[in-house]
């Protein structure tokens, strides 16, 4: 057969033959289409996709879901992770992450595709198990005043339920600071006299709060004493303020659970120390034109020594000034007049100590 008879033969042919398979395999192909769901693999893609919650960087939830080839999404997620808050409850009228205080963990599970998981949660401070609760409304919470002082990473397990697969938070971090005090100072008496000792008395509140408190001339200022902590107070006596207005503040050093805290300043005053003169001769009785020596001694209250001037006169007649030298001085004199004459000794003072007079009866012969 000749080419030009071959080729149109054969084309005619093939053309029938591909017209009888297309025929027979078409509505395979569409039934095939009808019964096959997109989620299968052989039409679907898998992807993950993360949603975060911008409410607060502690939410976030991640879901795992299927999108098609075509670029729709499946509605059916497979899988869903908890999200943790948590929110103080309130002590005292006040929140506050303090060593004691009760917080109240709230921890959710959030399914994107609008179902409500349901079952058990736990929350877990790194690998210590702070508790449990079940879900209501994918939502409980877990209330705790047992953490210790520091940073916490707290993360919330899901253990999943008929529908829902479980799955843990990401971690969130909870600082858990040392309880505030407060510290307050008193005073008995309330003023003194120089070096007059004088009890501080410091209460500390929490009364569990324990160690020292140390007492200061000042905010910052001079060391003063210190007391230790029993039952939340303690009291220590001082008598090292000099003469004049103080600030006195008790300072509280904390313990490994309570803070440090400072009273305010307590207004001390302090006065000059009273003081006692006295005088005394070498000789009661004179002879006229002779010499006398007369001693002073000036005596401070509790305990303190008086320095300064002391001016001495007969009458009305003065006689001179002495120094005192640990409280005491002389001064010789002989022109006393003949009589009983009242010797005078006034302590003039000095910056802690106030001025004071003693006298004494010199009795002086006549000349023969």
């Amino acid at each position: 057969v000749s080419a030009w008879v071959a080729w149109p033969a054969a084309f005619v042919i093939g053309g029938v033959f591909a017209l009888v398979i297309g025929l027979i395999s078409l509505p395979l192909i569409i039934l095939f289409t009808l019964i096959t769901p997109q989620t299968v693999s052989l039409i679907s893609s898998f992807d993950l996709a993360l949603a975060k919650d911008r409410a607060t960087p502690l939410h976030t939830s991640y879901v795992l879901r299927f999108t098609n080839l075509d670029g729709s999404e499946n509605p059916k997620p497979v899988e869903y992770n908890a999200r943790l808050d948590y929110a103080l409850a309130r002590v005292a009228g006040a929140p506050g992450a303090t060593y004691g205080a009760a917080i109240r963990f709230t921890v959710a599970v959030a399914a994107a595709a609008g179902t409500t998981p349901s079952g058990a949660m736990e929350l877990r401070d790194g690998g210590l198990l702070l508790g449990s609760c079940t879900l209501a409304s994918g939502t409980c919470s877990i209330v705790r005043n047992t953490l210790t002082l520091g940073t916490h990473s707290l993360v919330a397990t899901y253990g999943g339920d008929a529908v829902h697969s479980g799955s843990s938070s990401i971690p969130a971090s909870h600082l858990v600071v040392a309880s505030p005090t407060t510290t307050t100072l008193s005073a008995s008496p309330t003023s003194s006299g120089y070096l007059q000792p004088v009890r501080f008395t410091a209460v500390v509140t929490p009364s569990a709060a324990t160690g020292t408190v140390t007492f200061l001339d000042g905010s910052g200022g001079t060391y003063l004493n210190s007391c230790t902590l029993a039952a939340g107070t303690c009291s220590a006596y001082i008598s090292a303020l000099s003469v004049g207005r103080h600030g006195v503040v008790a300072v509280y050093g904390g313990d490994a659970l309570n803070g440090t805290s400072s009273s305010a300043p307590l207004v001390f005053d302090v006065a000059k120390a009273a003081t006692t003169t006295t005088v005394t001769s070498n000789s009661l009785l004179a002879a006229f034109g002779s010499r006398v020596t007369f001693t002073v001694a000036v005596a401070g209250a509790n305990g303190s020594i008086p320095t300064g001037t002391v001016a001495l006169s007969d009458g009305s007649t003065p006689l001179g000034t002495c120094i005192l030298a640990s409280g005491r001085c002389d001064l010789s004199t002989g022109s006393l007049l003949a009589g009983t004459r009242t010797i005078v000794a006034t302590y003039l003072g000095d910056g802690n100590h106030a001025g004071s007079v003693g006298s004494m009866s010199q009795q002086v012969a006549k000349a023969a």
